[in-house]
């Protein structure tokens, strides 16, 4: 939207949360003429700014480590998702259609028809395993069978357990369904 903002008025923010972490609560805004004020809100907000880590992230990545790590970050990304993919393609029952797209670090599950998206959520949700339903993404009644999982946690016992979990919910949710 910046890109197209001949009147300066978008403001675009942003943050390291996801690339570097998120305890660092460090982030960025290019607020062209609104510039002032909200460095005087940000400001009156925080006591403090942490200067050290700043300078620390400034140095980062005027040396060119920052790009490094994003890399890196990257590459460990597509790996995990590739494992994710792996997984699932091997274990979800039969209907669901596994979509997997080179961007991103994330995989969408199409649900046979009939499976409602928002009723595995539910379900999993109870059980304390997060998964996004596509209504969050999408209006359309047509979309309504979708799940999209996060493929950026590393794999480990317990997430091979959610996953299982996950898939015993979608089977369950099939036979409900026939």
């Amino acid at each position: 939207m910046k890109y197209f903002d001949q009147g300066n008025w978008v403001l675009h923010c942003s943050s390291f949360s996801k690339t570097l972490g998120a305890s660092f609560r460090l982030g960025w805004v290019h607020a062209g003429a609104f510039s002032a004020k909200i460095q005087h809100l940000q400001l009156m907000s925080t006591i403090s700014a942490n200067s050290l880590l700043q300078n620390a992230l400034v140095e980062f990545i005027s040396k060119h480590h920052y790009e490094k790590h994003l890399r890196q970050l990257r590459k460990n990304l597509e790996k995990q998702k590739k494992v994710f993919f792996k997984y699932l393609e091997q274990n979800l029952p039969k209907g669901c259609e596994i979509y997997y797209y080179h961007s991103g670090y994330f995989l969408w599950i199409k649900l046979p028809p009939n499976i409602a998206s928002m009723s595995i959520y539910e379900t999993l949700i109870e059980r304390k395993i997060a998964i996004a339903p596509s209504p969050l993404f999408c209006v359309f009644s047509e979309s309504r069978q979708g799940l999209r999982l996060n493929c950026s946690f590393a794999w480990n016992t317990e997430l091979q357990q959610a996953l299982e979990l996950m898939i015993q919910v979608i089977e369950e949710h099939i036979v409900a369904a026939h």
